[in-house]
């Protein structure tokens, strides 16, 4: 199955949940456990890896259900 992954989306949502937390791009990285400059891509609305994907959900307390929402919003009923 195809997943399609709106970029945006997910660095604008790490950027709310950012602004939630009152935590910058440095901080988040190392709670992370990711590099500054992915953060800093990922909420650019750059490509980032897939591996990256699961520690980001898991910062922004994204259980399962939440993420694929996410990660489907504006993809289409089923993703593919």
């Amino acid at each position: 199955m195809k997943v399609i992954v709106d970029i945006v989306t997910v660095g604008d949502y790490l950027k709310f949940k950012m602004r939630e937390r009152s935590k910058g791009v440095r901080d988040v990285a190392l709670e992370i456990g990711i590099s500054s400059a992915t953060v800093s891509r990922i909420t650019n609305g750059h490509n980032f890896n897939l591996s990256s994907l699961i520690p980001i959900a898991k910062w922004c307390d994204l259980g399962p259900q939440e993420l694929w929402n996410l990660l489907n919003w504006g993809g289409g009923s089923n993703g593919a």
